[in-house]
């Protein structure tokens, strides 16, 4: 088994406290162990950051109300382009097709002029838009309660969590998040990768093991499966397919959407299908075939179903 010793996370203020909030909440060692050893950049401290709707359940057993720190409901994620990538679920299938099977169809029979975003679910999802440093000052006083310990200087092993910081001399630390990922569209991705980086970590540190160079392979690959699709995303939004490496898991992802209508499906995908989805609309990308899946269904049956799952305003009862 290793010990740890003292843990320093270090970096952005809102990163390094969700960082060691995790630590101590779901890692095998004691809070008191934990220190957060905060890089001050105020300015870079400034601006909202996007809680996705699956860090809900962290911030749930942290004890954090992202409602009462003055966080706003979103429904999607915005690209630099202003291209909106929802979060809800886009249509339902009917009687064994696809919903993207139906719209085409629809679409061939021209009597759907919407496109498929506009069928994006509109109810409460449990996606944030926070200001950075509420979202620090609330997870700091979280981890302070608990026994997490702020310094200025880096002991023990150092956990860095922003791109550029040292993580020691001895280069016994760890970085994740964007100190090991290419997080490009910060505000909308960071707590995503940074919340499933962590988890990897936990669940890859030698707690109970004494083969620690099999638990840091074990960390790097799962690490690998977090950047493939971060990447492939990334490159969708900010590139656009025409920059798509040939023979890339991205271009056949572009493949089967344009030619079935379907998301390539992965295991721990970092992104929802509907995401997916979205980012290939916006980038211009159609699906062509999948169509005559839905010619069983009668024109009215189309016409309800596209009715039924057209978004509705909902109340908010949260």
């Amino acid at each position: 088994m290793f010990d740890p010793g003292v843990i320093t996370v270090t970096g952005r203020a809102a990163e390094s406290w969700l960082a060691a909030c995790m630590l101590a909440r779901f890692a095998p060692i004691s809070p008191n162990q934990i220190r957060v050893c905060v890089v001050a950049h105020e300015t870079g401290d400034q601006g909202a950051i996007i809680a996705r709707p699956e860090i809900k359940r962290v911030h749930a057993s942290l004890g954090l109300d992202l409602s009462r720190i003055g966080a706003s409901r979103v429904q999607a994620w915005v690209g630099p382009n202003g291209d909106r990538i929802p979060f809800g679920s886009i249509g339902s299938g009917y009687k064994g097709v696809s919903f993207v099977a139906i719209w085409q169809h629809a679409r061939a029979l021209k009597m759907e002029p919407r496109s498929l975003l506009d069928f994006a679910a509109t109810q409460p999802l449990g996606a944030y838009s926070v200001e950075r440093l509420a979202y620090a000052d609330a997870l700091r006083a979280i981890a302070i309660n608990v026994g997490v310990t702020e310094v200025s200087d880096v002991e023990g092993t150092c956990i860095s969590v922003t791109p550029g910081e040292d993580v020691g001399a001895s280069g016994s630390g760890f970085q994740i998040g964007a100190a090991a990922l290419p997080v490009k569209l910060e505000a909308a991705l960071g707590l995503l990768v940074l919340e499933r980086t962590v988890r990897a970590l936990i669940e890859c540190w030698p707690w109970t093991s004494v083969d620690r160079a099999l638990c840091e392979q074990e960390f790097q690959r799962t690490m690998s499966m977090i950047a493939r699709p971060l990447e492939d995303m990334q490159a969708l939004v900010l590139d656009g397919p025409e920059r798509v490496v040939e023979d890339s898991f991205l271009s056949h992802r572009i493949a089967l959407w344009r030619q079935l209508g379907r998301v390539a499906p992965i295991d721990d995908d970092l992104f929802q299908p509907q995401e997916w989805m979205a980012a290939m609309l916006n980038a211009g990308l159609l699906p062509t075939g999948g169509e005559r899946q839905a010619q069983s269904l009668s024109i009215e049956e189309i016409k309800t179903h596209l009715e039924a799952c057209a978004p509705r305003e909902t109340v908010n009862a949260e």
